[in-house]
């Protein structure tokens, strides 16, 4: 005899099952903004964007010279303002921590008064930070 668990009739005859056919309308507009999306851009004299041809993307830096219009250099990657910011919090690090030591080797011996004063050195240091990091942390 053997033991009967759930149905078994699932298995050797399943229901039917409708296909239905991929939207097809949706994918060609989706395929152009994608391919408009990645376009490269750069900046006209009057501040809109225009397609860049290999020369014009070139020639950015050169165009931004001789007109000494501050909108036409590129946004800096956010690459390289993560490594920039990366090394003024290391450095800015170094010299606070150096200053609190040398400030809290001129406090008075007694532990009430060094307890509050490496507790607020301590929790303090991200403060002066913030602006840093949220312009690491900013957009393109």
């Amino acid at each position: 005899m053997t033991p009967i668990s759930g149905f078994h009739s699932v298995i050797d005859r399943p229901d039917p099952v409708s296909r239905v056919a991929p939207p097809t309308t949706t994918r060609p507009k989706t395929t152009a903004a994608v391919a408009n999306s990645q376009i490269a851009t750069s900046f006209d004299r009057s501040g809109g964007s225009a397609p860049a041809t290999p020369s014009s993307s070139l020639a950015l830096g050169a165009v931004a010279a001789r007109n000494a219009e501050p909108y036409a250099f590129r946004m800096m990657k956010a690459r390289v303002r993560k490594a920039i910011g990366g090394v003024g919090i290391l450095v800015f690090l170094g010299v606070y921590v150096w200053a609190a030591a040398t400030l809290g080797s001129r406090l008075p011996n007694q532990w009430a008064i060094r307890l509050i004063y490496y507790a607020v050195v301590g929790t303090s240091w991200g403060l002066p930070l913030i602006p840093l990091i949220s312009w690491m942390s900013r957009g393109p």
